[in-house]
């Protein structure tokens, strides 16, 4: 699921990293419930949580990557995607450049559309 929120206009502003919004862990759960077949949630935001309300943001990352039954497996998150031109995708090929000691993995993304 790509969402485009339209704030990655600010990427290149304080506001980008401060005052952004973020996703609730209702959300979250909502969509992993309701459409489990959805495996990544790219964002054109820094991230999933909001920098004003972090410990929020906490939650709703442990809500994406929780393993129970009823979600399937976890989410695969892509924050701050710059998904501008991002029309009629059909796949995307995401290519993580891995590294160690850190809670985070940078990644390619290749999206083909027709």
């Amino acid at each position: 699921l790509l969402l485009r929120t339209g704030f990655g206009e600010r990427r290149n502003t304080s506001a980008y990293h401060t005052d952004n919004p973020g996703i609730s862990p209702e959300a979250v759960a909502y969509l992993r419930r309701n459409f489990p077949n959805i495996r990544a949630l790219a964002l054109d935001t820094i991230s999933l949580s909001s920098f004003q309300h972090r410990e929020t943001g906490r939650i709703a990352h442990r809500e994406a990557f929780r393993e129970d039954p009823e979600f399937g497996p976890p989410l695969l998150l892509l924050e701050d995607v710059n998904c501008a031109k991002a029309d009629r995708i059909q796949s995307l090929i995401i290519e993580p450049y891995f590294k160690i000691a850190i809670d985070a993995t940078p990644v390619c993304i290749i999206a083909i559309s027709d």
